[in-house]
């Protein structure tokens, strides 16, 4: 049995929904820049999630928040840093969406921005841009990656369907327009522990 479309186009909404990140607004001056740094090997923490249905190395030990939407269960695992967010979503339907997946990944991709933590309102519109677009297995399995960029923050996203399930894997760094123009090598350990992160994911067997 496949997902009718109607249903595919409200989870579309869902999963935008639920993947962004409120701004907190506050009368008071900004704080002063976080600026990202990598985690050390002391802060690494093997994490399997309680149904088994993933593993992967995190930053720090990820929260847990789940959510039940109908025919949809939201599971995710994230990890708040100075200046940096990583964050596991898995994405469980009662029927399968492989035959589905162009149609998901394509939704997925037009809306990306949606996908992202923006900055406050406050600071205007804030277009932002996909600079990474590509394919990689990983662990064996297919991941479809993407790298939004806009002005305070920069996000890698990757995308994997099997079965019933979703999952959406990012690492997101903020201030990036400082970063980016003043700290090629805090931009290098960014990009280097989002791959770490990645490629310590795997998916049960």
């Amino acid at each position: 049995m496949t997902i009718p479309r109607a249903m595919l186009i409200g989870f579309a909404g869902l999963l935008l929904a639920a993947l962004t990140v409120a701004q907190e607004r506050s009368p008071q001056p900004p704080p002063p820049p976080l600026i990202y740094s990598a985690p050390s090997d002391a802060d690494l923490v093997e994490f399997s999630d309680p149904s088994g249905s993933f593993k992967a190395t995190f930053p720090g030990r990820p929260t847990e928040v789940v959510h039940n939407s109908g025919s949809i269960q939201e599971r995710h695992y994230t990890v708040v840093r100075s200046g940096s967010m990583t964050r596991v979503i898995v994405l469980e339907f009662q029927d399968t969406i492989e035959s589905r997946s162009s149609e998901i990944l394509g939704n997925l991709r037009k809306n990306v921005s949606s996908l992202t933590r923006n900055p406050p309102k406050e600071l205007g519109e804030n277009p932002g841009k996909i600079t990474v677009e590509t394919v990689s297995e990983i662990n064996g399995q297919t991941f479809d990656l993407l790298g939004y960029e806009s002005t305070m923050f920069f996000t890698h996203l990757a995308f994997h369907i099997t079965g019933k399930k979703l999952y959406v894997i990012s690492t997101d760094v903020t201030n990036w327009h400082i970063l980016k123009q003043f700290h090629p090598k805090i931009v290098n350990n960014f990009n280097s522990e989002a791959d770490r992160f990645l490629r310590s994911f795997a998916i049960a067997k």
